[in-house]
């Protein structure tokens, strides 16, 4: 892999939370890992630190057999859409099945890749369409290929496409574009495409914001949130009007330098963090509700990694840790999971991490609700991973990849990805089973969506 190829896919890693993917990784086949799960430690209500992490022995896969390559055109709802480059820097989109099956090119030239270009791969969430930005077009391929291609949005000389979202019953697609007027931004407009009339409407229309505009639908769809100024719009689809304008207040809880908002699962409030966004050093939460209330959730130290709702929307995890202005290189090693309580604002410490580590955690919960996994990079060619139970608040195992992951849909397995002489392939971690397996061919690979759902179409 070229060294381009290489600092894409670190920054792939780094926008989805997963650090510390090697470039180096000796990667020659299937493997079958055996780990062994640590005691579980329990952890009640009130604050505890627990024992620091003792990590298993780094997985070290090679390959024993070839892969067939492509494969069966039938597509499971578990798999995983990428884009990836040739030798040319030409694009084009590909499918896998998380059980090593269907492999195959989708579409053929999607465009050109460069240091500066976004596809915005989407599935949508339903898992029926898979969609990018192409060339200032809006492309959506159904993964089975019964449809190869669709422009949802023609290209318009006038205005770039730069962001869209899909509603979450795949009816709408939310998507903003940028007036141009002697080559400079002069306006945004957000807008709703409704897939089954044709239909498009505008929402709103104004300056350009600093940091772009987020579009962030509920997840029961009644809502979508954007930012406009230093404000927040929520904006009513059935009604087509302004349901509440958050506004910004003397908290620091503005729409502006901030990262979000995100949705809780039961559209009640969403956040947005704030702070100086060097890495993840943010220094507060912003709890925004339907109600207009603003809250402002001030944390002792920095945020550190990624924040998450649990699945029934009372609650938020994240890791944060003490930094010292002056240096003092023993706050640095405070780090914990936490978990704020958004209904009684009450703030816990559920498990102290103890490693000084200069990278970012990630956090994520499985699609099930049930686990949440933390990982940060210890070294250079290794990522420590926790699981733990979100019921018993116990941890479940831990151990050491030199790869990242991601859930699949089925909350069974992890979804990976790693590199070797110059090329990127996948890899599914059965989480129960604690076997690691090869589903993909060798590819230069840019970007990635792994499905949303897990039944069968």
């Amino acid at each position: 892999m070229t060294n381009k190829h290489c600092f894409l896919l670190a920054g792939i890693m780094i926008f989805i939370g997963l650090t510390g993917i090697s470039c180096s990784a000796n990667i020659t086949s299937v493997v079958s890992a055996t780990f062994t799960p640590l005691p579980a430690t329990g952890i009640s209500a009130t604050p505890l630190i627990a024992p620091s992490p003792t990590f298993l022995p780094l997985l070290a896969p090679t390959y024993s057999t070839a892969i067939p390559y492509p494969t069966a055109k039938a597509v499971q709802a578990n798999a995983v859409a990428f884009i990836a480059t040739d030798l040319e820097n030409n694009s084009s989109l590909w499918i896998a099945n998380v059980d090593g099956s269907g492999e195959r090119k989708l579409v053929d030239n999607i465009g050109e890749w460069s240091n500066t270009t976004n596809f915005f791969l989407r599935w949508s969430p339903d898992g029926k369409r898979i969609s990018y930005i192409s060339n200032n077009e809006l492309w959506m391929v159904s993964p089975d290929s019964s449809d190869e291609g669709k422009i949802l949005l023609a290209s318009d000389k006038s205005k770039r496409l730069i962001s869209y979202n899909w509603a979450p019953d795949s009816s709408q697609v939310a998507y903003v574009q940028v007036s141009l007027q002697d080559t400079k931004f002069y306006s945004e407009a957000v807008r709703i495409l409704n897939l089954e009339t044709g239909e498009t409407y505008e929402l709103s229309s104004y300056k350009p914001q600093p940091y772009g505009t987020i579009l962030r639908w509920s997840p029961n769809g009644q809502y979508l949130v954007f930012n406009q100024g230093t404000s927040f719009v929520v904006f009513d689809i059935a009604n087509r009007k302004i349901k509440k304008e958050i506004l910004s207040d003397n908290t620091g809880c503005s729409s502006e330098d901030n990262t979000g908002p995100v949705w809780s699962p039961n559209s009640e409030w969403f956040f947005h963090m704030h702070g100086i966004p060097v890495g993840y050093a943010f220094f507060w939460i912003c709890v925004s509700g339907l109600d207009g209330s603003n809250d402002r959730v001030d944390i002792d130290g920095t945020i550190y990694s990624d924040v998450v709702w649990d699945k029934s929307g009372n609650f938020l995890y994240f890791v944060a840790r003490k930094i010292d202005p002056h240096g003092d290189p023993n706050l640095d090693s405070d780090q914990r999971l936490q978990r704020y309580d958004v209904r009684t604002q009450k703030l816990e410490r559920l498990l102290s991490l103890g490693q000084k580590y200069q990278s970012a955690w990630s956090v994520s919960i499985s699609p099930d609700g049930r686990t949440l996994e933390t990982h940060t990079q210890i070294s250079e060619n290794q990522q420590s991973y926790i699981l733990m139970d979100l019921k018993s608040l116990s941890i479940i195992k831990k151990f050491i990849l030199e790869f990242g992951c991601v859930w699949s849909a089925n909350s069974e397995n992890f979804v990976c990805l790693s590199q070797s002489n110059g090329y990127s392939v996948f890899y599914k971690l059965n989480i129960q089973a604690d076997e690691t397996t090869i589903f993909s061919g060798e590819h230069a690979i840019v970007s990635w969506a792994v499905s949303p759902i897990a039944t069968s179409p």
